[in-house]
């Protein structure tokens, strides 16, 4: 084995004018509803090992294609499953969720991913 070992990526938070973050209910009931964030890519290349930040005053319960890795308050992190690391240029990840009723949405969004150094 090598005594060091170099990583050539580093996480990068990406600009705003990079990406765009939308929000819709898809289904709503007295105690919750299904929701969906839309991120799309605005970038000529990849955006890939995704993660995003945000605020939400309402209760996320689950995301189907995410993983909450951090909540604290109203702060959620969640990142990419594996099989969906990467969101091709122009194209959109669709994000489904559970959660409790609020008529506030998701705010404050902030994308980090990985870029190669070489």
């Amino acid at each position: 084995l090598p005594d060091t070992v170099n990583i050539l990526s580093k996480q990068k938070t990406a600009e705003a004018k990079d990406f765009q973050v939308e929000f819709q209910v898809n289904d709503k009931w007295d105690s919750g509803f299904n929701g969906e964030l839309q991120v799309k890519n605005n970038t000529s290349n990849s955006i890939e090992g995704w993660t995003l930040v945000f605020d939400y005053e309402g209760q996320i319960n689950s995301f189907w294609e995410a993983d909450i890795i951090e909540h604290n308050q109203n702060h959620y992190i969640i990142e990419n499953r594996g099989y969906n690391y990467k969101i091709p240029s122009g194209s959109i990840l669709k994000l489904g969720f559970g959660g409790t009723s609020t008529d506030r949405k998701p705010e404050n969004y902030i994308l980090k991913h990985w870029m190669n150094q070489f």
